[in-house]
């Protein structure tokens, strides 16, 4: 299976499974992350991004655990220095 797309700018990468086990419908999800970009979704993972600061991560790490979500169980966040040459990507395993 191949890479998705992601940033470490403060980016977020979900398993989709995550939303049948918590029972949460897309809608939600798509109200929590309001504003923030789909970078890329395959049949596992979604990948968003990027947030613009700590005070916006944090934000929203907030509103996805009142939505039900679990920090490394359901998502977990990017934030690291890249070089512009460099892209970043993430798999199912």
């Amino acid at each position: 299976m191949g890479y998705i797309a992601a940033t470490c700018e403060y980016g977020l990468v979900m398993r989709k499974a995550a939303l049948a086990e918590k029972t949460l419908a897309r809608q939600v999800l798509d109200d929590v992350m309001q504003g923030i970009d789909l970078i890329a979704e395959n049949e596992d993972l979604l990948t968003f991004g990027p947030l613009f600061g700590e005070e916006a991560y944090q934000a929203i790490m907030r509103r996805l655990e009142i939505a039900g979500l679990v920090y490394v169980d359901d998502y977990f966040g990017l934030d690291f220095l890249v070089p512009h040459w460099a892209g970043i990507g993430v798999q199912w395993r």
